[in-house]
């Protein structure tokens, strides 16, 4: 069931018979991605500040009140969006809502919690340098995806240092209605519920158009990045891949099942159980706007880099070959049962929901997604695979250097 508010705002609701609890998502669209130049980070500080005080609580005062409500909560920033997430018992669910209200509407932003926000900010970027996985999945987005949505959702730094309170508010005054999203799902009354949402949050009146960004093609930055702790080679491959809105799109999870999910699926036969050459290798999609890529991700020592990186490409390249019918109806059996797994919890469906209303502006179902995947046969997906060559256009490595070392040892930053 999905409404309008008065005030132009987005509200789906799904009862869950069999659930206990209740969760919502609330989407506002103003990621990292609208930083302004000069202020990389801003969102992420912004984020944080979210859950540091609101109408007249301070930051303890607001933690004490949504434990009081048993709330399991987050709060996250990507590049297009900040999410707001929470799981309660059902009887909490309007106080809760009010409450979650009041950080988006009337958020404190004291100039102690902002410096505080800040510091803890530097932390999340500087704790990347312990984790190359996730260094290297920022590099590989820097340099596949148009700019700015390809840049780091965590910020720069001295550009972090720089931020004002003034900053924080500006952005703030950015959430509005006609860009928000709330999803609710659980063992809830969705009628009953659509009254409560529409007395909360209708007197939101906040007037702002999600600003159209300005995208230009990603900078050409060194195809490997020296880092000297740690002994293995992270290895991260993008390709260009459908979009969510492509009527490919549900062909394009069968590929992705077939190709990586599970310990009989191509990747993890080729690349670790025949030739050992790493312990873990996946592969996922990344969606942004209208930007679908394929990542696949392998981390391995510095003399088996290049077999790997050789192994990954010969399987993507051998895709065009097509699937038989084992690994066809494998993949099938394997999406529908994590998708059903996954929505069997309020959590997961209300993210998905809200998700859905941002990629394809309604929700889909369960059975849908199932019918979507399960009905393709096998000469279609063929087809596909014939026709839909994944041709990686970014290959990056980080870690120590692994290539011929008599030539240039490739390029450092």
């Amino acid at each position: 069931m999905i409404r309008k508010l008065s005030n132009g705002m987005t509200v789906a609701v799904e009862k869950m018979p069999n659930a206990k609890s209740a969760s919502f998502t609330i989407l506002l669209q103003r990621g990292a991605a609208y930083d302004p130049e000069g202020k990389a980070g801003l969102t992420a500080v912004m984020t944080e500040m979210l859950s540091r005080g609101c109408a007249g609580k301070n930051a303890v005062e607001l933690i004490s009140e949504l434990d009081s409500l048993g709330i399991e909560r987050s709060f996250d920033c990507s590049a297009e969006y900040v999410s707001l997430s929470a799981s309660l018992l059902p009887d909490k669910l309007d106080r809760a809502l009010n409450l979650f209200f009041d950080i988006i509407t009337k958020p404190n932003c004291d100039q102690n919690e902002f410096k505080q926000s800040v510091e803890l900010s530097i932390q999340s970027i500087l704790a990347i340098e312990d984790n190359p996985a996730e260094k290297l999945m920022n590099e590989l987005g820097l340099r596949f995806f148009p700019y700015p949505l390809g840049r780091p959702v965590k910020g720069i730094i001295s550009e972090i240092k720089k931020l004002t309170v003034r900053d924080i508010k500006k952005a703030m005054s950015e959430f509005s209605p006609e860009t928000a999203i709330l999803s609710i799902a659980g063992n809830i009354e969705p009628d009953e519920v659509l009254v409560s949402v529409e007395k909360i949050f209708s007197v939101w009146k906040t007037a702002s158009e999600i600003r159209k960004l300005s995208l230009t093609p990603p900078k050409e930055l060194p195809s490997h990045i020296e880092k000297a702790l740690g002994a293995q080679v992270q290895i991260g491959l993008a390709a260009p891949f459908v979009s969510a809105k492509d009527p490919n799109y549900p062909k394009a999870i069968l590929l992705l099942m077939i190709l990586t999910s599970g310990m009989s699926s191509r990747l993890f036969v080729e690349v670790r159980e025949k030739r050992g050459l790493v312990y873990a290798v996946r592969a996922f999609y990344s969606l942004m706007q209208d930007n679908g890529a394929m990542i696949v991700y392998a981390g391995t020592t510095p003399d088996k880099a290049e077999e790997c990186i050789q192994v990954i490409c010969a399987e993507l390249e051998r895709l065009k070959e097509g699937a038989n019918e084992k690994e066809l109806e494998r993949g099938k059996i394997k999406y529908r049962s994590s998708l059903i797994m996954a929505c069997e919890m309020p959590s997961s469906r209300a993210q998905a929901m809200a998700v859905d209303i941002l990629r394809f502006d309604r929700v889909r179902s369960i059975s849908e997604m199932i019918e979507s995947v399960t009905k393709i046969e096998l000469e279609e997906m063929n087809s596909f695979l014939k026709s839909k060559r994944i041709l990686p256009k970014i290959i990056l490595t980080l870690g120590p250097e692994w290539r011929n070392k008599s030539g240039d040892g490739g390029k450092k930053i």
